[in-house]
């Protein structure tokens, strides 16, 4: 495989998960092309390649005063990832629980999910869009006052591998996966997550090495019992599912990340 081929793999994992798109002088590739093993297998390379960028800027915003860093770094942020996805992750989150307090069952929300943004006007909705920006603020803004913001590059690299598995099964419209992938070559995907988890698992002592296998532990059963649960009660998967389910991941490695990397 040429580095053109890699680059047009590494391009379509990206617009996957992103909707920030690559430059076309860096990456082309036509619209065409199908979603397959390959494609699968770079998600966890895209994940690194965002965790990275998010790294450098937490340095370099680490120039100056740490704690104005700090603000600038979690407003960003928090920007950032409302805006990676078109804020389609986030309105699925807030869609589900509005479906859920109007006491519809579990599997008719995950199908019924809306990720417009804008759909969502009720109180329930409104608050618990403030409170999860401010959860993610929040985090953010420990991330550079403790100094892990290397812990954006797991987060990122799970949740990309948790989307790209929930994306080899069958659309529930149409019954075509989105990744075409023999079930048994999914494990290879979780081999590359797994690699580039030793290098967050030993980035310092204990702490770090707890929560890293906590969180692999989370993402890697999580995402084989959701991929169980869709096929078998849902009939399928659909591109909400996939955002909401990479969202509610993020927000656990999150918390997971505050308990174990945030010292007194």
């Amino acid at each position: 495989m040429d580095k053109k081929e890699w680059l047009r793999y590494f391009g379509n994992a990206w617009e996957m998960v992103i909707d920030m798109p690559l430059p076309k002088k860096v990456v082309h590739f036509p619209n065409e092309d199908t979603y397959d093993l390959n494609v699968l297998k770079m998600l966890p390379i895209a994940g690194l390649a965002a965790g990275l960028l998010i790294l450098i800027i937490a340095k370099l915003l680490g120039l100056i005063h740490l704690a104005a860093a700090a603000v600038i770094f979690a407003v960003v942020m928090t920007l950032l990832t409302v805006i990676k996805d078109s804020g389609r992750s986030l309105g699925c989150m807030l869609s589900f629980i509005e479906l859920k307090t109007e006491k519809v069952s579990t599997v008719a929300a995950l199908y019924n999910m809306n990720s417009n943004l804008k759909t969502s006007q009720s109180a329930v909705g409104i608050l618990t869009m403030i409170m999860v920006m401010v959860f993610y603020m929040l985090t953010y803004y420990l991330m550079m006052m403790y100094n892990f913001s290397y812990w954006m590059i797991l987060v990122l690299v799970l949740n990309f591998t948790i989307q790209g598995t929930l994306a080899t099964l069958p659309n529930v419209s149409d019954k075509v996966p989105l990744i075409e992938a023999p079930r048994h070559s999914m494990i290879q995907v979780w081999y590359i997550a797994g690699f580039i988890s030793l290098f967050i698992l030993f980035a310092s002592p204990f702490a770090t090495f707890y929560a890293t296998v906590i969180t692999f532990a989370v993402a890697y059963f999580g995402a084989q019992l959701l991929h169980q649960f869709c096929r078998q009660k849902v009939g399928g998967i659909n591109t909400n599912i996939i955002s909401f389910s990479g969202f509610i991941f993020e927000i656990v490695a999150f918390l997971i990340g505050i308990v174990f990397l945030v010292k007194p």
